[in-house]
């Protein structure tokens, strides 16, 4: 039956329960009564059946907002209000707060695939230790809001031992052991004089507040289980975010960690922004390939691109501050 029909329905059956109520009230008036019944409440007036706007839409005018209200409200005292649909943008997207990446990743979290991961995430969080947490999921974006971002480092997945994935790529949070490709990371940055010391924590928050977007190609992962979330949906989103800095903005640099990182970025338009390539910083090839992250001075040819652009460069020290 549909909600409309539904409603109908109730407030049909509603009005004859009130006609027989008086029916009733009528023939026993006579008849002492030691207290008087008050009167059935009047049967309330029918909801509009405008539709609401949809899910994950921006907030508008007062007026909007009034109205989502009031449905809201219908929604949760009519038992024949549809639910909302599983799955939804606001489900998959609940830790993101950037009304910017909002409007970008809302579209891409809205298809099937993504009601797919949504469903995923939920029965793998119901069962199993999954890392970043729930509300940590999109702490890049959070902390990195479209208008701002200058650089992007893509990584792979979270890092998923216990405590040390929390939203950013190749960060932990401070109190964590700093992982192997983290210290090869400070190992590069020391070398070349991008930094002054090595920092004695593994938190890159103040890298992300200047524009580096520390993104994972895969936003979850499960706990002890390197990459047990790929190929479900997160790619179809980080692509998304990716292709919109390529081609809504011009300027950027990406650094590109390894072979995964530039597969994420093959679309990115060189006319329009740096790309530096190296390997991946992990133990395993840092010295590798051609290109090999030690001894690529990226971070400061990151720097040099950027102030050819006429944008500032990364404090890359601001770990140590």
């Amino acid at each position: 039956m549909s909600r409309q029909a539904g409603l109908s329905a109730f407030f049909s059956a509603s009005s004859k329960a009130s006609k027989a109520a008086k029916k009733s009230s009528s023939a026993k008036a006579a008849a002492p009564k030691p207290s008087q019944a008050p009167p059935a409440p009047k049967s309330p007036s029918k909801p509009s059946s405008k539709p609401s706007a949809p899910a994950g839409a921006p907030a508008g005018s007062a007026a909007t907002t009034s109205s989502s209200a009031t449905t809201t409200s219908s929604a949760t005292t009519s038992s024949s209000a549809p639910p909302a649909p599983p799955g939804a943008a606001p489900l998959l997207l609940s830790g993101l707060s950037d009304p910017g990446w909002l409007s970008v990743l809302s579209p891409p979290a809205s298809k099937k695939q993504s009601v797919r991961l949504a469903e995923f995430l939920s029965a793998e969080r119901a069962r199993k230790a999954v890392h970043p947490p729930a509300a940590r999921v999109f702490e890049a974006f959070n902390l990195c809001p479209l208008p701002a971002v200058r650089v992007v480092i893509v990584g792979q997945d979270p890092y998923h031992g216990a405590g040390q994935g929390h939203g950013l790529s190749f960060s932990v949070l401070p109190g964590v052991a700093t992982p192997p490709s983290l210290r090869n990371v400070y190992k590069e940055l020391l070398a070349t004089g991008a930094i002054s010391s090595k920092p004695g924590h593994g938190h890159l928050e103040s890298w992300a507040r200047q524009g580096v977007f520390l993104l994972n190609a895969v936003l979850t992962v499960r706990q002890g289980e390197a990459n047990s979330h790929q190929k479900k949906g997160w790619e179809e989103i980080t692509k998304a975010a990716v292709n919109h800095l390529s081609k809504n903005c011009s300027g950027l640099v990406f650094l590109c960690w390894g072979k995964p990182a530039l597969k994420m970025c093959e679309s990115v338009s060189a006319a329009k922004h740096a790309v530096i390539q190296t390997s991946h910083p992990s133990p395993l090839g840092a010295t590798k390939t051609d290109k090999p992250f030690i001894g690529s001075d990226c971070f400061n040819r990151c720097n040099e691109k950027l102030r050819e652009r006429g944008l500032e460069p990364i404090d890359w020290d601001s770990v140590n501050k």
